[in-house]
């Protein structure tokens, strides 16, 4: 057809805060120079952040990742651990995949209690802290597409962590339809 071009971009899912976007708990973001450039690259970058998908307000009340006895881990609100997010997040998790099947990898930003991928601080149901784990919306987004490359703010600042995540989306593009 003359005049149409075919693009084949590959799109990578990205932290909305890690693109500039002011929609932390606090107001504000964590700009990551370093993700941006992908666009430079000719990635298409699909902003998400599950907090504010759910209709959280910017700014809020943060939330904790619990850890509850014979429960999935959970998102609390830190001021009321009686109101709970985390069916909200996960809905999140397979609205994104609806909306964007073919993206072929995320960047998360780190120790967030939903997009977190291993090192968000948990605390059991009495507020206590007892260690670390992944963001409700990171882990469920991990259980809907088994392999796909994910990859946190702080590794994706380094080029080796980098460069592998890049390759990993490339061969993931490739087995989309």
């Amino acid at each position: 057809m003359r005049g149409s071009t075919v693009t084949n971009t590959i799109s990578i899912a990205v932290s909305s805060c890690l693109l500039g976007e002011n929609v932390r708990y606090d107001g504000g973001n964590r700009k990551n120079g370093h993700v941006i450039d992908l666009q430079e690259q000719g990635f298409e970058l699909i902003a998400v952040c599950p907090e504010v998908d759910i209709g959280l307000p910017t700014p809020r009340e943060p939330i904790d990742l619990v850890f509850a006895p014979t429960q999935r881990p959970s998102a609390r609100l830190r001021c009321d651990y009686r109101v709970d997010y985390s069916t909200r997040l996960r809905q999140a998790a397979y609205r994104f995949f609806g909306n964007h099947p073919n993206v072929c990898g995320f960047v998360f930003k780190s120790r967030s209690p939903s997009c977190g991928l291993h090192d968000t601080q948990a605390y059991d149901t009495a507020r206590s802290p007892i260690g670390q784990g992944a963001g409700i919306f990171a882990e469920e987004v991990q259980l809907l597409k088994a392999g796909i490359p994910v990859i946190d703010d702080v590794l994706f600042n380094d080029i080796h962590h980098r460069q592998k995540f890049l390759k990993a989306v490339q061969s993931w593009s490739l087995s989309l339809p």
